[in-house]
């Protein structure tokens, strides 16, 4: 039994010291370097970032070009000789167009300014979800240090097993215990090993996960240093404050939507130029015998025709849609400053409520301190009176492993008022 007991600890030993130790700064670090939670974020935002850069694109130019191949049968005008023509005529045209707009209502400050705003959304929600990611390394390293002070606290529950039964072989000994003490202290040394290799097997999973939120092979393993978290500081910033700052830029999004809506109800100025020339087999020669077809580029030169306009529009009846529109996004601002109240309230309860928990968490572990002192008094006096013979192992195993489920609950209080002191 012991040389079973001593291969246990020595496996656990090699799975904890005999790889490299993690801190919950290197998690962090790990953690912000590691893109791939965070892809559809960035794409979002890069996207922002080429529509902003496009957008002034759509102050240039405009500039197309054009050909037509015809092929006319029966009587019509031919446009290129102004004469009419029964026979198969063949044709073609070709050309360039160009548009300069000068003035569209301020629909580009406007679109420009909604590019901006789309831009800083989905930073925020870029860093609003870099930070939801902290939380959770934050709260799989606690919850992983916390199964990893349970199997060092499992470790010493079976040192001080195996002591309690080196006592029962002298009381045996000396006849002041049957064998059948033994035989339960070797069966509660069973169920702990058991315990034990389960939390093992939970250690490991809790490493997977966190492997994976820092971007680690999910297979390594590593010792977690938890001995700096109680000074540990970290910038985590709540929900409500994100979900705050969104819709703050939201309302200003619907003041330059109602803009670009305005737009449509100014006048528009452009600059329109064209050139082209065209070719057709209707086009004769008839200085010459036989009345040929003029020349290709004879004809290129002859029909040549350039043109420039300016354009402008001016919209008089649009069946309301801007004051609609206008009405909706003043409904929606509505909404919106609801919802910022709301959520101060919300917030104000958080502060509220983690008030509360820091005084109770305080008070919850002086408790346990209390009780540790009286319970490990009730354990050492329950020893020696079990030493003398005078009571069953019943009572010291009860009153052992009361003991050591204090010292596992106050570990557990204490790193869950850490988790709670970092991201709340």
């Amino acid at each position: 039994m012991k040389i079973a007991t001593a291969s246990l600890f020595l496996i656990i030993n090699f799975v904890f010291y005999s790889q490299d130790t993690l801190t919950l700064q290197n998690c962090i670090d790990l953690a912000k370097n590691n893109k791939l939670p965070l892809v559809t974020q960035y794409k979002d935002l890069k996207l922002s970032e080429l529509n902003i850069k496009f957008n002034k694109w759509s102050l240039l130019p405009s500039l197309s070009a054009y050909t037509n191949l015809n092929s006319s049968f029966g009587r019509r005008v031919d446009p290129f000789t102004n004469t009419f023509a029964t026979s198969n005529v063949n044709s073609q045209s070709m050309g360039l167009s160009t548009n300069v707009p000068i003035f569209s209502g301020f629909r580009y400050l406007y679109t420009s300014r909604l590019f901006e705003i789309e831009k800083k959304k989905n930073q925020l929600r870029y860093e609003s979800n870099a930070n939801q990611n902290l939380s959770k390394v934050i709260e799989r390293f606690i919850e992983a240090c916390k199964i990893q002070f349970q199997i060092e606290l499992f470790e010493q529950k079976l040192n001080s097993l195996e002591q309690l039964q080196l006592i029962q072989k002298e009381l045996f000994q000396e006849g002041k215990i049957s064998s059948l003490d033994t035989l339960r202290s070797y069966n509660s040394m069973i169920k702990e090993k058991n315990a034990l290799l389960e939390l093992n097997n939970n250690f490991k999973n809790a490493q997977i996960a966190l492997n994976f939120l820092i971007g680690l092979p999910l297979s390594s393993f590593h010792y977690l240093n938890s001995n700096d978290l109680d000074l540990f500081k970290v910038e985590i910033t709540w929900n409500e404050e994100n979900l705050i700052s969104e819709i703050k830029l939201e309302i200003s999004k619907l003041k330059e939507q109602i803009g670009v809506s305005r737009s449509n109800i100014l006048p528009s100025l452009s600059l329109s130029g064209s050139i082209g020339s065209g070719f057709s087999t209707n086009n004769k020669d008839f200085s010459l015998p036989g009345n040929p077809v003029k020349p290709y580029s004879e004809q290129i030169n002859q029909n040549l025709y350039e043109a420039i306009g300016i354009n402008i529009s001016i919209p008089i009846f649009n069946k309301g849609d801007y004051l609609k529109v206008q009405k909706m996004k003043d409904l929606e601002k509505e909404e919106l400053l609801g919802r910022i109240s709301l959520l101060e309230i919300e917030k104000e309860k958080r502060n509220l409520l983690r008030e509360q928990q820091f005084i109770f968490f305080k008070s919850e572990l002086e408790i346990i301190d209390q009780l540790i002192e009286s319970n490990q008094m009730i354990y050492d006096n329950t020893l020696s009176i079990y030493k003398e013979g005078k009571i069953p192992y019943r009572d010291v195993e009860i009153a052992f492993f009361d003991l050591q489920s204090l010292h596992t609950e106050k570990m557990i209080k204490e790193l869950d008022f850490i988790l709670y002191q970092l991201i709340n």
